[in-house]
This record gives structure tokens, sequence and C-alpha cells, in this order.
């Protein structure tokens, strides 16, 4: 699963490859928040639990986001639900994860 690659990319700022882990229908809104967001500084992004379905193709993880907004130095702290689902591409390639849920908007 592309939950660690997700991750580590939200850490350090890199959205369009953070997007790359969501499909197309959430895709352009998380960009649209977060590229342009100079403000953002994000402190921490963990994951807290993961929970698979009963066929093993979808999966929905918890994570606790750290960030703050400038000017502002007040670490604020969010816990963050997002599904992902396994989608098959073809035979030569098996496949991959893709968040399915838009990324919640940041108080």
């Amino acid at each position: 699963m592309g939950n660690e690659d997700f991750v580590r990319r939200l850490r350090w700022l890199d959205y369009p490859g953070a997007a790359q882990h969501m499909v197309e229908e959430v895709r352009e809104d998380f960009l649209e928040r977060f590229a342009d967001n100079e403000d953002l500084r994000i402190v921490d992004f963990g994951t807290e639990r993961i929970e698979f379905s009963a066929d093993s193709r979808q999966v929905v993880v918890w994570h606790t986001l750290e960030y703050y907004l400038l000017p502002s130095a007040t670490v604020k702290k969010e816990r963050i639900r997002l599904e992902w689902e396994f989608r098959e591409e073809n035979k030569l390639f098996p496949g991959t994860w893709l968040i399915t849920t838009e990324f919640p908007q940041l108080p």
C-alpha cells in the first residue's frame, strides 16, 4: 500500500507527489487547497490505525496530523480518516492503492 509514501510526501510538503495517491475525483480539490498554501507547515503526520475490509480491497487509515498556519506558531492536532481502495490496472501492472475520500479541510 502507498500509505508510507503518502505520509512521507505530506511531511515534506510534496503535495503534487501526495496527490498521486488519490483518485482523480479528489486529487484536484486537494491540490487546489494545499499546493499554493505557503502558510501551512506540517509538524507531523503519522498513521494511528489501519482497518482492512473483509476482502482486503478497501482500507480505512486513521492519521494524526500536527500542523500550524503562519504567522501563528501554535501547533494544532487533527485526527484524519482516509479511505483507500485497491484499483486493478491490467495484466501487466497488478494495480495500486488509491485514496478515495477527500482530505478534510483544516480549521
